[in-house]
């Protein structure tokens, strides 16, 4: 989160994006069910597997 905060830092105060033609930043905020709901999800599932989802379905596949 640190090296994210620091980025998003820097570009705002640059203004101008180094790989795109124009800067994107969400400003949307809100908290809705699905959003909740997909972070529970995420995060029970990392407890109890100890993976997050892309290694545990190559695990899965692949065996361990």
């Amino acid at each position: 989160m640190a090296a994210s905060a620091l980025g998003t830092i820097i570009v705002r105060r640059l203004g101008v994006p180094v790989l795109a033609s124009r800067l994107e930043i969400p400003t949307r905020r809100d908290l809705d069910a699905r959003l909740i709901g997909g972070a529970v999800l995420f995060g029970v599932g990392w407890s109890l597997a100890g993976l997050c989802l892309g290694p545990a379905l190559t695990a899965v596949t692949f065996g361990p």
